[in-house]
């Protein structure tokens, strides 16, 4: 480790610091009062209220509406406990095939920009009044790019929560029991925020002797290898935010993190050799993760600005044991330590105007200017002395975005939203990039809408990708397609500085349709082309194409047998993919109950009304191919090439939910299914069956029963959680053409936990 892996140390004292310090400024939570006569409801209802001429509270900057609204009641039927959680389970709702990766989505809170999620992660649930859901062009109105959805988290006006959680979480087949634990204070009384958290965890691991796991050589190895590591974790965190002059308002805020995986490797020579193995190989890893985050955000008015700055460091220090031959050819021990820190510091200042109101709306416009400056660096030591390698970027970048609403010309109904939108950037080590976009927006009815855009981007390999320390992890278990066998080899991870630009090419075609009156459902279907050139791709699985492409990727000794993969990332040629993703969301308001208050009871929730909602999102991949370079084949993901460890690309995926809350009792149901695929060799393909995936939840708050609060008051405030995992316990299964299974795809090797059971308590104060 080097002298700079101290830094999170000192961090954190300086956090802790910041903490206390907000925590002794804020104010007690008697002197809050409810301020927005829009979000207060005397009968605790939370459904929004839009009083003639007064702005919505937490209304986003975009004139594009939402294409899904959680209501409180929605948000209290998934039964987790904070935005971080909520925003895991509804990645269905918000995932978009434009981005660079299945990246998160952009975060608003009321409406307004944030220094990032981290800001209010550990938020919790109950401090939320409504959640929007809003397609990738409402990011251009915020300064970012239109390649993410964007999730605007609104909060209640005025509320005070004081929580702890325990939970614990274990497989059905055994071993890998998790105990987590947390605590999380968040007070509002409206721009004045204080949120303190602190949890932690620890998981111990699932070694292959756990599992149903066939070896090729001596089993005992499987009590030397683990299929999941050991994993120990903890977190600090806080935000502050208050009013300041001008009618704005600032938030601070911070978080820690500390993770530690232990994996147990096998040895080299155990797989092969009859002698006992003198122990297991190890590999260490830490992870130090140091954020500090400030935002200025101005009133709402015609004109509101917002800026913001982070600044990150993430420290990480791998140790890995391997065997090598020692005195008179006696196994022997080598370590190995990388040692990388990563620290990234960034401005953004943002202004959004309207410029002049139109007879179908305002003419609207926002600019943006940045600065980044991103460092690595990289400490290796082994036997043979010490490497040291170094990697920067500085980044300027400005956008601009234009949206002018018209009225539909000729015979055409509605009303029309023009969008233009232009960004450049200068990146110290890539130069100057250029991406611009435009679009429209149409709505011909009231309950109809289109939008139609196109983004043209030149984009760079982030800093990680280029100037991440190389990793050679050994005994690894892997499928030699080429040989149609299993081996245990080195594989080689990390950056590739070989890495060039790419350019983009994304067109979408979005239709939204609610074709019921005074009835809560909503069609939307989404259709997306991209064309990449120069695309920087990740291969995990060593198939015959992918070494015929990159020969000098796989080291094979003088029999044929294979020594290594090296898995860094490449540079695809092109890549052109085409999906139409399509979804249904219905809900419907139950009616109240209301329940008798008692003089004991301190806030009893009474008279809400509950819901009950049915959503179902299917992404149909109509292309994925990527061509190497000229005069290859190209890579044809859904036809035969593998895309990742669980084989192609599937042709279909549907993700569905159903849950029903009311008088404190919810109920959830997730299914996501995704259809088979095949990987080409040249012993006949092997088959990746299909896979379906269901996870239950039922929650109680027992607030709503004066039956057992009469019996055990102590359980006031407190809310009891079950989950179930992989309910049918389904797992790929993966076939050659004589129907046997490669030992590298066994079922528990992909999937090791299987049906899985949770159960959570949670107690507010």
């Amino acid at each position: 480790m080097t002298s700079n892996a101290h830094s999170p140390t000192r961090g954190r004292a300086v956090l802790i610091a910041l903490a206390l310090l907000g925590a002794w400024r804020a104010p007690t939570p008697g002197a809050a009062q409810t301020t927005d006569p829009i979000e207060a409801d005397p009968e605790g209802v939370s459904d929004v209220v839009v009083v003639q001429g007064r702005r919505v509270r937490g209304r986003s900057l975009s004139a594009i509406e939402p294409e899904l609204t959680l209501t409180e009641e929605d948000i209290a039927a998934y039964g987790v406990s904070t935005l971080g959680e909520l925003l895991e389970e509804i990645l269905a709702e918000t995932s978009s095939g434009r981005g660079r990766s299945e990246g998160p989505p952009v975060v608003l809170l009321n409406g307004r920009r944030i220094s990032g999620f981290r800001e209010i992660g550990r938020y919790p649930v109950e401090a939320l009044a409504r959640v929007e859901v809003l397609p990738e062009e409402a990011s251009l109105s915020y300064g970012f790019s239109a390649d993410q959805r964007v999730i605007n988290f609104i909060l209640k006006p005025n509320i005070t929560v004081n929580a702890l959680e325990g939970a614990a979480e274990a497989p059905e087949e055994g071993g890998s029991t998790a105990i987590e634990g947390s605590g999380q204070r968040l007070f509002v009384d409206g721009d004045t925020r204080l949120s303190l958290d602190a949890e932690g965890g620890f998981r111990p691991p699932i070694l292959e002797s756990e599992r149903d796991v066939v070896f090729a050589g001596d089993p005992s190895v499987g009590e030397l290898r683990t299929l999941l590591a050991e994993r120990d974790n903890w977190s600090v965190g806080f935000s502050a935010g208050r009013g300041v002059m001008w009618d704005a308002a600032a938030t601070l805020s911070g978080s820690f993190q500390r993770t530690t995986d232990d994996d147990f490797l096998g040895t080299d020579e155990s797989e092969t050799s009859p002698a006992e193995p003198a122990g297991p190989l190890d590999q260490l890893r830490r992870t130090d993760d140091l954020n500090l985050g400030f935002s200025l955000v101005s009133a709402l008015a015609p004109t509101t600005w917002n800026l913001t700055a982070n600044y990150n460091v993430v420290d990480v220090d791998t140790e890995t044991e391997f065997n090598v031959d020692g005195a008179g050819g006696a196994p022997a021990l080598s370590l190995r330590s990388t040692s990388s820190e990563r620290r990234v510091a960034d401005i953004d200042f943002v202004v959004n105007s309207k410029l002049k109101d139109l007879s179908a709306g305002s003419l609207a416009v926002t600019g943006q200017v940045g600065y980044s400056n991103e460092r690595q660096e990289v400490t290796i030591d082994e036997a043979g002395g010490r490497i040291g390698a170094d990697a920067s970027r500085d980044t300027i970048s400005g956008r601009f975005s234009i949206d002018a609403p018209i009225i539909a010309p000729g015979p055409i109904p509605g009303d029309v939203t023009l969008n233009g939108n232009i960004e450049v950037e200068d990146l110290s080590d890539f130069g100057t990039l250029l991406t611009y976009g435009y679009g429209l927006t149409w709505k011909p009815v009231e309950k109809f809408r289109i939008i139609a855009s196109t983004t043209v981007e030149e984009g760079a390999p982030s800093l990680g990708a280029v100037g991440d320390p190389t990793i050679i992890t050994p005994a690894v278990r892997v499928f030699d397609f080429a040989a149609g066998a299993d081996t245990f080899i080195d594989t080689i991870d990390g950056g590739n500085p070989d890495l060039v630009t790419d350019d983009r090419r994304v067109i979408k075609v979005g239709l939204q349709l609610d074709p019921i009156e005074d009835v809560e459902l909503r069609f939307n279907v989404d259709y997306t082309r991209s064309r990449i050139e120069n695309e920087t791709r990740v291969f995990p699985l060593l198939t015959e194409e992918f070494e015929e492409a990159f020969p000098d990727r796989v080291l094979r000794d003088a029999t044929g047998a294979l020594v290594s993969f090296d898995r860094r990332p490449v540079v695809a040629a092109e890549t052109r993919r085409q999906e139409l993703r399509s979804g249904v969301n219905w809900s419907k308001r139950l009616k109240r109950r209301r329940v008798r208050q008692t003089g004991r009871t301190k806030r009893r929730r009474s008279g809400r009304p509950g819901r009950i909602r049915i959503g179902a999102y299917h992404r149909w991949n109509l292309q994925d191919e990527v061509t190497i370079a000229e005069g290859l084949p190209a890579f044809d993901f859904l036809n035969g090439s593998a895309s990742g460890r669980l084989g192609g690309s599937p042709r279909h995926l549907v993700d569905a939910s159903m849950y029903r809350w009311n008088n404190g009792l919810g109920a959830f149901l997730g299914v996501t299914y995704q259809t088979a695929t095949e990987v080409d060799s040249p012993d006949g393909p092997l088959r990746f069956s299909d896979l379906f995936l269901t996870n239950a939840r039922v929650t109680y708050e027992f607030n709503y029963s004066d039956r057992i609060l009469n019996v055990l008051p102590f359980l006031e405030e407190t809310r009891l959680s079950f989950t179930v995992r992989n309910v049918f316990d389904d797992k790929v299964q993966v076939t050659d053409e004589a129907g046997a299974t490669p030992l590298s795809f066994q079922e528990d090797i992909l999937d090791p936990f299987g049906r899985t059971w949770r159960i959570e308590l949670r107690r507010r104060f």
